[in-house]
C-alpha cells in the first residue's frame, strides 16, 4: 500500500515553486523522531534535488508548525492528509511541480501465530488486491 505525501508548501505567496527554491529560505521541520520514515523521504528528495535545507526549528507538533508558518518564520512540506485536522487560516498550500514523494506502508504479522476471523478480513482487504503481485499466501488457520 503506497501513500502520497504530496509535496506541500505553506507560506503566504501564491506563485508555483520547484523544490530548488526551497534552498534558501528558513524551512520548518516536523518529525516524531529523527528516524521517522517522513522525516527520512523528505529529506531524501531535498538530497535528489542536490542541496538540504536550511533547517531553523524541529517540531513534534504540527499544530506548532503551522502556527510558526502562520507567524512568517518559515515552510514546511506535509504529509498531504495531516492538513485536514489543523485550521490553515491564511496559509496557501501549494503543490510542487518537480517534486513527487510517496511513503509505503506495510502490514506484518507472524506467520507462525493463530489469526481471528475479524484479524483475517482486515487482511483480506489489503491482500486481495496485491495478490496477484505477491505469491506469498496468507495463511488461513
Amino acid at each position: 500500500m503506497e501513500k502520497e505525501l504530496n509535496c506541500k508548501l505553506l507560506d503566504r505567496n501564491s506563485r508555483a515553486f520547484q523544490i530548488e527554491d526551497l534552498k534558501d529560505i528558513p524551512f520548518l521541520s516536523f518529525y516524531r523522531h529523527r528516524s521517522c520514515s517522513t522525516f527520512r523521504i523528505i529529506m531524501d528528495e531535498f538530497k535528489r534535488h542536490g542541496f538540504e535545507p536550511n533547517i531553523i526549528c524541529e517540531c513534534i507538533d504540527i499544530a506548532m508548525v503551522i502556527s510558526l508558518i502562520n507567524e512568517g518564520l518559515g515552510v514546511t512540506i506535509l504529509p498531504k492528509n495531516s492538513l485536514d485536522k489543523f485550521p490553515i487560516n491564511g496559509i496557501r498550500i501549494i503543490k510542487f511541480s518537480n517534486c513527487i514523494i510517496q511513503s509505503k506502508a506495510n502490514i506484518v504479522w507472524s506467520k507462525d501465530r493463530y489469526l481471528a476471523k475479524h484479524a483475517m478480513k482486515f487482511l483480506k482487504l489489503f491482500t486481495d488486491e496485491t495478490y496477484h503481485r505477491s505469491s506469498r499466501k496468507i495463511r488461513h488457520s
